[in-house]
């Protein structure tokens, strides 16, 4: 008998292991698409369940990404462009002609849609970040990879009952879907991100990730 639970241990470890080896193969494959991606751009399309007695809320649109910290988000005809250069982020109305200047930190609060395109960068010190603040599983059912995480604490910067599943197909790790769970004030909300038309390294005009001239710039809490 004690020879029986022995080797069981002994595969539960060894499967442990195994396990560990792939995630950190998988991470390390992701640092490299990373270091040779300049550009990203893809459509999607975001579907957004805030709790059992809500309609879900769908939303489309194009996303555009420059390395190192240059994304351009547009989501709908009456919707505001999201420009994000360095450390400021422009929400502009083209209907107005205005642009509301915020910070970085306003990624994290724009409900699914931040937490979905926030992980854009698998850098070397992205994923060291992660890993401070996230457990990772992985796993996989041909030609797809699921990368979950999970906050390692709840409370303080982030959000109770938080996971995040992003899928990936091979060959080239090119992301399909992800799927953001959260519980708020009692209700699960769901946000599930369809990508389509991926492409990496196309040439992306300067003037995505510029305001159009003249535009007049809002600044909260400045006359």
């Amino acid at each position: 008998m004690k020879l029986r639970y022995l080797s069981l241990l002994l595969v539960l470890v060894v499967a442990r292991i195994f396990a560990e080896d792939n995630l950190e193969i998988f991470l390390t494959r992701l640092q490299n698409q990373d270091k040779i991606t300049k550009t990203l751009q893809f459509d999607f399309i975001q579907e957004i369940r805030p709790g059992d007695h809500n309609q879900p809320q769908k939303v489309s649109g194009k996303f555009y990404f420059r390395s190192p910290d240059k994304m351009r988000l547009e989501s709908g005809d009456h919707q505001p462009i999201i420009i994000f250069d360095k450390k400021k982020i422009w929400l502009y109305d083209p209907a107005t002609h205005q642009a509301l200047e915020s910070s970085q930190e306003f990624l994290s609060g724009v409900g699914g849609i931040g937490q979905n395109f926030i992980f854009t960068s698998w850098s070397e010190k992205q994923i060291a970040d992660l890993k401070e603040n996230y457990n990772f599983t992985l796993t996989f059912d041909s030609p797809t990879y699921c990368l979950t995480l999970i906050p390692k604490l709840s409370g303080g910067d982030l959000p109770l009952n938080f996971s995040l599943k992003i899928y990936f197909s091979e060959p080239d790790l090119v992301p399909e879907r992800n799927i953001l769970t959260l519980t708020r004030a009692g209700e699960q909300i769901v946000s599930t991100m369809e990508i389509k038309n991926f492409q990496r390294n196309k040439n992306l005009s300067d003037e995505l990730f510029r305001l159009p001239r003249s535009v007049e710039i809002i600044r909260p809490g400045k006359d």
